[in-house]
């Protein structure tokens, strides 16, 4: 509406749903605001939002494309939340990688034993690596002395992999592995070796070097710390 008198006027308590534009010949004209203009994401939303973003950023324009600004326009946010939260590019984009790496995928395959279901996982993790995640994470490496210590942790073992977690919890069902306790380190040996072997080695794994992480390291680590099947 342009600056009429009458019923179209806004009242003050319709300010906050307004904002004026620049119409033609320079007139003012007042339109109602966006929900996303009146609604702010703040706090758990505003970090998911940004994360989200990040990731597409990433996948869309690779490590050294990377723009701070093209993120925050796509979640809505200002940049200063960002930098608030995530000092420079390094952190905010292990941040991002920490979130994707954690998701969890569909349905899993538990149709075999144990080192089959295992090493299923992790020909799904090579193949995830040889994506956008995999090029970040190499280039985290290289960037670790610009990233807090906190913030660090892309691959976190101190927490189990959830995906890892499902797969022994089912073994156990079945009576595969005993009822003991199983460390975290030991639930994520497979995803660590995993990883260590794609960062400082040219090439991606190979299926004879995950068959070997799998039956000669991961799975009789699991079956020392669960004990015999009762």
């Amino acid at each position: 509406m342009i600056g009429r008198m009458g019923d179209d006027v806004p009242k003050p308590d319709d300010a906050a749903s307004l904002r004026p534009l620049r119409g033609a010949a320079g007139r003012i004209v007042i339109v109602p605001r966006t929900p996303t203009d009146r609604q702010r994401r703040r706090g758990a939303d505003l970090e998911e939002a940004i994360l989200a973003a990040a990731w597409v950023e990433i996948v869309e324009h690779g490590w050294s494309s990377f723009s701070v600004p093209r993120v925050a326009a796509r979640a809505g946010a200002g940049k200063a939340s960002l930098y608030r939260r995530w000092p420079n590019k390094a952190t905010l984009v292990a941040a991002a990688a920490k979130r994707e790496g954690g998701r969890v995928p569909g349905p899993l395959d538990l149709s075999g034993s144990l080192g089959d279901n295992l090493e299923l996982l992790l020909l799904g993790t090579a193949e995830f690596l040889q994506g956008p995640f995999g090029s970040v994470a190499r280039a985290l490496a290289a960037e670790l002395p610009s990233i807090p210590a906190a913030d660090r942790v892309v691959f976190d073992d101190t927490e189990p992999v959830r995906v890892a977690l499902a797969i022994i919890d089912h073994a156990r069902d079945q009576g595969e592995i005993g009822p003991g306790a199983i460390p975290a380190s030991v639930v994520n040996v497979g995803h660590a070796l995993l990883l260590q072997r794609f960062l400082f080695h040219v090439t991606p794994p190979s299926g004879q070097d995950i068959a070997e992480i799998v039956h000669a390291i991961w799975t009789p680590a699991i079956h020392a710390a669960a004990g015999a099947a009762g």
